[in-house]
């Protein structure tokens, strides 16, 4: 049944994104259900009667953004629901502390949002969810997790009962990102992400493809391909060089791909580079942006190095250029944390 408020009309519906480009598709994910459920999305908070925040947790700062955010809608009049990382992280800690948002809820009410938010609207507060670490949802075997996969709720993945993700895009620009996995088998000391987002799961190239697909029709030029960790593509998905058959099959004449990952070795580097010649070949291209090129940082001189000249320096600059300094080598593409 389509969403109504009091005055018989449908219910409007602001959504605040924060964060980085995957919580925009988990946004467009989340305004393609509300869409369907009778809402109507508006652009101005201030004319919404519901708010709904999807919120980041990466960082102490993008918290503090968060909670401002939740409270200045709050000071709209709106009703306001806080969804996101930060709503699935802290959960029902972050609705006691938090009692200005009139829902807290995490991923795994996506699929019901439509149906939450008209009992927020007719007055009711949904149970926060008590937080759990994602990464025990899913088997430790990679190979084993698509069969299971569906029986979790992974944000910017199709659900069982389709085939393709249902989205509504947020903006009329000419780029949009493209997630092609959640989660993350790493275990770095300084990120929370993966007990939150869960482990690592890729989607299927056709999804992948036919989204890609899709988006061209929308009007968007240039895909940015998005995850937690884009190397790890296709580790368990059956077969070889996952990764590199995805960028073969997203040739499309009106699409420039951004490959968005982290290369953490070289294994596979020489199929990477063989197929983006084959993309150019097909018509799409895939490229870097010109904003987020190699920054190179002049290695501090030393005493000496007047008489010897510059091969001191460029020795410096060589060792930075592969790798050998422990910061992160580039693979034709935007870096992702």
């Amino acid at each position: 049944m389509p969403a109504r408020s009091s005055s018989a009309s449908p219910t409007r519906v602001n959504l605040v994104t924060l964060g980085c480009a995957r919580n925009e598709v988990d946004s467009s994910e989340i305004a393609g259900r509300l869409q369907v459920g009778g809402y109507e999305l508006v652009p101005d908070p201030d004319g919404a009667d519901v708010v709904v925040v999807n919120t980041c947790a990466f960082v102490a700062s993008a918290k503090k953004d968060s909670i401002d955010t939740v409270l200045a809608a709050a000071d709209t009049g709106a009703k306001v629901v806080a969804v996101g990382c930060m709503a699935e992280r802290y959960g029902s800690e972050l609705a006691q502390a938090l009692p200005e948002a009139d829902a807290v809820l995490g991923f795994d009410a996506y699929p019901d949002l439509a149906e939450l938010l008209a009992d927020v609207v007719d007055g009711h507060r949904p149970a926060a969810h008590t937080p759990v670490d994602r990464r025990l949802l899913l088997p430790i075997s990679p190979a084993a997790r698509p069969a299971m996969a569906a029986a979790v709720s992974l944000p910017g993945h199709a659900p069982a009962s389709g085939p393709t993700l249902l989205r509504t895009l947020l903006h009329n620009g000419p780029v949009a990102p493209l997630k092609i996995a959640s989660g993350c088998d790493r275990r770095c000391t300084f990120c929370a992400i993966p007990s939150f987002r869960g482990a690592f799961v890729s989607r299927s190239i056709p999804e992948i493809v036919t989204e890609a697909r899709w988006l061209a029709e929308q009007g968007v030029r240039e895909i940015v391909l998005v995850s937690e960790n884009s190397t790890s593509f296709g580790k368990d998905l059956p077969g070889e060089r996952q990764l590199e058959d995805l960028l073969g099959e997203l040739a499309h004449p009106d699409l420039v791909v951004v490959q968005g990952s982290r290369r953490g070795d070289g294994a596979g580097h020489g199929r990477q580079q063989e197929q983006r010649c084959s993309v150019l070949r097909d018509g799409g291209r895939i490229e870097r942006p010109a904003g987020h090129r190699r920054r190179l940082r002049r290695r501090p001189r030393r005493r000496g190095d007047e008489q010897r000249g510059s091969p001191g320096d460029r020795a410096g600059l060589d060792e930075m250029s592969s790798g050998e300094h422990g910061g992160p080598s580039f693979d034709a593409g935007v870096l992702t944390w």
